[in-house]
């Protein structure tokens, strides 16, 4: 049983350190981000949730991208803050792609799969507005976070619930640490 768990354990540490670095805007975030996803995806998958099993492997990618954006120092990108037009583009989005994969993985049917499909969308945007430092990347991984929790509980995933338990806590320091420095500006 502990052995089964190591993998869960250790994916949750480098979570863990994925968010701490995130907010202190050190890009070695996205190195702790990868291996932290790359764990979970096997995990999910074997636990029959798919499409967070592929959204981990969209979070390595992006783990590379924001490696890459967030260049060599943490200055060179700053925190900005979206549109509300923005905001209804990735809202459309979040809807529409549900809409699109519903329908598609409707030979699919697994428990879970719409509330899967929805973390998936939202935080497919959260992790694009986490790599371009905007502000409300917060405001969506708030929304990621407590439906993981529901979903992972459900699964019977406590090790990883926890891990998006401090996600949402962090998500709300991240939120309010990103505002004092972009008002610093």
């Amino acid at each position: 049983m502990i052995i089964s768990l190591l993998p869960e354990a250790i994916g949750v540490m480098f979570g863990f350190g994925y968010i701490i670095f995130a907010i202190k805007e050190n890009r070695i975030c996205w190195i702790l981000g990868f291996f932290s996803s790359a764990i979970f995806c096997v995990i999910f998958f074997t636990s029959r949730i798919y499409m967070q099993s592929t959204l981990q492997v969209f979070y390595c990618l992006m783990s590379v991208y924001g490696w890459i954006n967030w260049g060599q120092g943490n200055a060179s990108v700053k925190i900005t803050a979206i549109k509300l037009r923005q905001h209804f583009y990735a809202i459309f989005f979040i809807f529409m792609m549900v809409y699109i994969f519903s329908w598609v993985f409707t030979k699919l049917s697994y428990e879970y799969i719409f509330l899967d499909l929805c973390i998936a969308m939202i935080a497919l945007c959260a992790t694009y507005l986490t790599s371009k430092k905007f502000l409300q990347c917060w405001d969506y991984w708030l929304v990621v976070d407590a439906l993981t929790i529901y979903l992972l509980v459900s699964k019977d995933l406590h090790i990883s619930a926890l891990l998006y338990v401090i996600y949402f806590v962090m998500s709300l320091v991240g939120r309010y640490q990103w505002i004092n420095k972009m008002n610093a500006i």
